[in-house]
C-alpha cells in the first residue's frame, strides 16, 4: 500500500544522525512554514494534486476531482494510503492511520489558520471544507477561484494525519 509519510527509527539510525531526530517534529511544520524546505518534505507528503512532467495537474491523493458548482468542489481519496506517524501518537508506534476525508478537512483547515499558517491568505476563497464520506470530501467556495487546484498542488497544501499531536508540534 501506499505511504503518505514514514520515519527512521532513532535506533536504526547512524549516531551522528540521532540529533536530527527532532526532524519528524519539524517537517510537519514545513506544511505550513516551507520554502526552500518544501522540496524535501514533498518526499515525504503529499497533497491532493500534484504537478506532472508537463506541469498539468495530476491525481496525488485525490484521485479525481470536479467542480460541481461555480463555488464547489468534490475530491475522491486514493484508497489503501497508511500514514506513517512513528511514535508520535503515543500508543500507535508504525503506521498510525489510513487517509481519510477527516485528515483533509484537518489538514486545510490548519492552512486556512491565519494563526497558525503564513500561507492562509491562499486559501480565503474557501467557505468550508465537507466531509461526504471516509473518501470524498467537497470544497464550498466564496466565490470562484480559478486557481484553486494550483494552490492544492503546491508543497505546503501537504495533507497530514489529523492525530498527529499538533499542540506538542508547534513548541
Amino acid at each position: 500500500a501506499p505511504f503518505a509519510a514514514t520515519r527512521m527509527s532513532e535506533a536504526a539510525m547512524p549516531e551522528e544522525f540521532r540529533s536530527l531526530m527532532k526532524i519528524d517534529l519539524v517537517v510537519p511544520m514545513t506544511l505550513f512554514l516551507c520554502s526552500e524546505s518544501c522540496p524535501v518534505t514533498g518526499n515525504i507528503y503529499e497533497a491532493l494534486v500534484a504537478r506532472g512532467k508537463d506541469m498539468q495537474l495530476v491525481p496525488a491523493l485525490a484521485t479525481q476531482w470536479k467542480q460541481t458548482a461555480p463555488t464547489v468542489w468534490r475530491f475522491e481519496l486514493r484508497r489503501g494510503v497508511k500514514f506513517h506517524c512513528g511514535d508520535l501518537v503515543q500508543g500507535r508506534p508504525g503506521a498510525c492511520t489510513d487517509l481519510d476525508a477527516t485528515d483533509v478537512l484537518w489538514s486545510i483547515d490548519k492552512i486556512r489558520n491565519k494563526d497558525f499558517s503564513k500561507r492562509a491568505g491562499y486559501f480565503t476563497a474557501i467557505d468550508r471544507i465537507e466531509v461526504v464520506d471516509p473518501l470524498t470530501v467537497r470544497m464550498h467556495l466564496k466565490q470562484p477561484d480559478a486557481g484553486l487546484l494550483s494552490k492544492l498542488a503546491v508543497g505546503w497544501a501537504f495533507i497530514f494525519p489529523s492525530e498527529l499531536p499538533w499542540d506538542a508540534l508547534k513548541e
